[in-house]
């Protein structure tokens, strides 16, 4: 583990321990290959690869771990809607179109860490009244939450 602290991880092992189904993190991000083109880097997506992988190390494989360059996986990135990077995707038995851009940091990480337990448990914690009326909607909403640090 590089980036999240042996105490956390502690933490994160007794929640992950939980896992009913499976949960797949899919990220994208660009090559390392050490050559820089102005206007183009990545910002953090190194340290987006890193938070992920150490997320499949903490749960003991419950959670997969896979990971593609966006510019050589473009038919990837397309498959599932990723447009820009870092990128992660939660998969769980099926794609319930959870994406985030950016590290997931500070308070995103703790987002991230509830999406997994949500997905893997296929459950959204929504009111069952809540959930009725959003299958009721007439056809799909696409819906993003920007958020940005303080």
């Amino acid at each position: 583990m590089r980036l999240i602290s042996e105490r956390d991880a502690a933490t994160l092992r007794k929640r992950f321990a939980d896992l009913t189904g499976p949960v797949k993190l899919v990220m994208f991000t660009q090559s390392e290959s050490g050559l820089s083109v102005p206007g183009h880097e990545c910002a953090y997506c190194r340290e987006t690869r890193m938070l992920v992988e150490d997320l499949g190390e903490v749960s003991d494989g419950r959670i997969g771990v896979e990971v593609h360059d966006f510019i050589l996986d473009r038919e990837e990135a397309s498959r599932y809607g990723v447009e820009r990077i870092p990128a992660v995707v939660v998969l769980g038995e099926r794609d319930h179109g959870i994406r985030y851009y950016g590290i997931p940091a500070g308070y995103e990480f703790a987002s991230l860490v509830e999406d997994i337990l949500d997905v893997s448990a296929q459950k959204s914690g929504l009111r069952p009244e809540t959930a009725a009326a959003l299958r009721a909607l007439p056809r799909d909403v696409h819906i993003q939450v920007f958020v940005t640090p303080t």
